[in-house]
């Protein structure tokens, strides 16, 4: 099986990534989730230690109940079950978080690094 690599370039600023929707889609969870973020951003400006990538995706927990469905199949269709956070910084440091929900209901952190592009 040969994989397919597509690259581009991504302007500043804040950025959605989905299976369903794609890169900066328009559907009302990856709208609510780019908002969340930017409102995250606001809180934490000016603080003198920003948070962990970690504390800033403990607050993306997206309730499906918001989203009005007929049926608990679709509620989870549309629930969060992994947050991935990066953040490339313009001295190129780079800082990744990745967690995923078990099926127990409990998060489970899966990656959490930094790195610095050459």
């Amino acid at each position: 099986m040969e994989t397919k690599v597509v690259s581009e370039k991504v302007g500043f600023g804040v950025h959605t990534l989905s299976s369903i929707a794609g890169f900066d889609g328009k559907y009302v969870k990856e709208l609510h989730m780019k908002n969340l973020f930017n409102e995250i951003i606001g809180d934490y400006k000016n603080q003198q230690v920003p948070p962990t990538l970690k504390e800033m995706a403990e607050r993306f927990i997206y309730n499906p109940a918001e989203v009005n469905h007929n049926s608990e199949v679709q509620k989870k269709v549309f629930a969060t079950v992994s947050t991935t956070a990066l953040i490339v910084k313009p001295t190129k440091e780079v800082m990744f978080y990745e967690r995923h929900l078990e099926e127990n209901g409990d998060w489970k952190d899966v990656h959490n690094f930094t790195f610095k592009i050459e």
